[in-house]
């Protein structure tokens, strides 16, 4: 009795058991599907019969065709497999078991769309992170932009997985031009786009955030970025290239999928701008810098007086032309990279070493340097120069090597010697050494100066910054100023470069005698622009020239004037009689 109490106690909870079971998988939350050895669907779940809607199937169907050679080779071998199948927009991982018996095959379907697409976005994220730094790696690396665009757009494009991709330059008078493109028509490259037409790309320079497509007029989205015959655009998005406050142009990307983008897109998008943004400022720098540099060799060019400068090795890294026709007598190019050993055909060997010492001397205490030497000219003269050297340095502090000036002082050495002494002498050559430079932008009148502002004018240069092109003509002293004007105009209608003298105001009031070389300087379009030139104090010279002829007039009364006789020595000190006259 006892043992058939328990057998029936037994079999009312295997039922309850059974019975918990079927209900759990019926209402199981995955997809749940039993198949015989060839792939009739005999049972599904609840999920199971919704998965099978989306596939288009029913119990008493056979399997889809994605999974029926799955489930034949699972029945044929008796072992389990798994495998992946896209229902609808969700993504399944399927485990496929067989029964005892062969009694068919047990489906088991769990929803992975998360993790697919969690996935999916870090295999987005390291493609546009791999983009994104080789685009960094080819920005340092390229020095030609065209180049760059050429490489970084296609990047661009694979990384955010799109058909098309551009860049739209804004042009000053507010147009675009179509620079470069991925997937645009070959005759969209150069194309210009009304601004009036190019209404998104206009508005995304305006924004500070990436505009989607979908934000603005949907029906003709590409239209509003100035293009037709793009029908099957659907999405896209486009970043500003640079700042609100200086645009370079509009980044795009453009897809035929209705693409959501999402904020890491944007966020890859707005990098790559940026980084196309700072080569664009970079290569600007670039040019400004070349500019700079044609600016300085115009500028050394219009000193009339040789100019050099060397490393800390004592290769010449550049010269004026003066520098190299007078003194090595070839060109600027032929000078420039090389060391005076290796121009020792030029420089005679005693003076060489003249130079080389100074230099050492110069490097080793730094500073400023200044010297007399003779120079042996490429015509075969030996001349006086006054050697004024001194160290310049990089923007770190160190030293870069030297630059140098030589002054031709050859004629003046004859005057010196009819000083009476040493000091005196090389006073006035100092004094006559002195010389402003200066550099007017004709347009709006702006002139920078240079050289011994506060040793000539008496003006800081701070206060001589203030002075602009028509306060230097009023400072001409009135009865030179049209003389000189009339010099002006007539070296600017020839392109002949000028040369005058006249006197100049110091900011005490008193004057000084200048010379005045210059040139003038052209833009692309054959307009004069700018003005350079050098001003240099030959008041000294003037007042000698004017003391001379003033001894000689009154040498000359003397003697008209003196009775008796007046005779001179030579240097064997014979007398030579030079004029007798009778006392009366």
């Amino acid at each position: 009795m006892g043992g058939s109490g328990i057998n029936r106690n037994d079999s009312v909870d295997g039922e309850t058991e059974e019975n918990w079971m079927r209900e759990f998988l019926l209402n199981s939350p995955d997809p749940l599907l039993r198949t015989g050895k060839e792939g009739i669907i005999l049972y599904a779940n609840k999920a199971g019969k919704l998965f099978l809607e989306v596939l288009k199937s029913q119990v008493g169907d056979k399997v889809p065709i994605e999974i029926l050679g799955t489930v034949r080779k699972v029945a044929l071998r008796k072992k389990p497999a798994q495998t992946e199948l896209k229902a609808g927009e969700k993504t399944y991982s399927i485990t496929f078991t067989p029964l005892r018996a062969g009694e068919g095959i047990i489906l088991c379907a769990s929803d992975i769309t998360p993790l697919k697409q969690t996935k999916e976005k870090l295999l987005l994220r390291k493609m546009e992170h791999e983009a994104f730094s080789r685009i960094a790696e080819l920005s340092l690396k390229n020095q030609d932009f065209q180049t760059l665009l050429n490489e970084a757009l296609p990047l661009v494009t694979a990384a955010l997985r799109v058909e098309y991709c551009n860049i739209l330059k804004l042009m000053p008078d507010g147009n675009f031009l179509f620079e470069r493109g991925i997937g645009w028509k070959p005759e969209d490259t150069g194309k210009i786009i009304k601004k009036d037409l190019a209404s998104r790309a206009g508005y995304t320079v305006l924004s500070k955030k990436p505009i989607l497509l979908e934000k603005l007029d949907r029906k003709n989205s590409i239209r509003t970025m100035g293009f037709e015959g793009y029908q099957d655009i659907m999405s896209g998005i486009s970043v500003l290239i640079g700042s609100v406050e200086k645009p370079y142009g509009v980044l795009t990307a453009h897809s035929a999928k209705k693409e959501k983008f999402t904020e890491e897109d944007a966020h890859f998008l707005n990098s790559v701008a940026i980084l196309i943004s700072l080569t664009v400022e970079r290569k600007e720098v670039e040019d400004a810098h070349r500019d700079k540099v044609y600016f300085l060799e115009t500028l050394l060019d219009t000193i009339p007086a040789p100019v050099f400068y060397k490393d800390l090795k004592g290769v010449y890294q550049g010269c004026n032309e003066l520098f190299a026709k007078m003194i090595l007598g070839c060109s600027k190019e032929k000078v420039t990279g090389h060391s005076m050993n290796e121009l020792s055909e030029t420089i005679p060997a005693g003076f060489g070493e003249v130079y080389k010492r100074m230099d050492t001397r110069l490097f080793q205490k730094r500073g400023s340097q200044a010297y007399e030497s003779k120079v042996i000219c490429s015509d075969g003269l030996k001349r006086d120069f006054i050697f004024s050297k001194a160290i310049y340095k990089n923007c770190c502090g160190a030293a870069e090597g030297l630059i140098g000036v030589m002054l031709d002082i050859t004629g003046r050495k004859n005057t010196e010697e009819k000083l009476q002494t040493s000091e005196e002498r090389y006073r006035l050559i100092a004094e006559q050494t002195g010389q402003l430079i200066y550099d007017i932008e004709l347009k709006n009148g702006h002139v920078e100066w240079a050289g011994a502002v506060t040793e000539l004018t008496g003006y800081s240069y701070k206060e001589i910054e203030n002075l602009d092109f028509y306060d230097w003509l009023e400072h001409i002293h009135p009865e030179d100023r049209k003389r000189v004007q009339q010099s002006f105009k007539k070296c600017w209608n020839t392109g002949e470069k000028f040369h005058e003298e006249f006197r100049f105001r110091r900011k005490d009031r008193s004057y000084f005698y200048v010379k005045n070389r210059g040139v003038y300087l052209r833009d692309e379009e054959d307009r004069v622009c700018r003005a350079l030139g050098v001003m240099e104090d030959v008041t000294e010279i003037k007042q000698s020239s004017e003391k001379l002829k003033e001894n000689e007039e009154l040498y000359r009364s003397f003697l008209q004037n003196f009775k008796g006789i007046s005779f001179k020595l030579d240097r064997n000190f014979s007398p030579s009689l030079l004029k007798e006259l009778l006392r009366k």
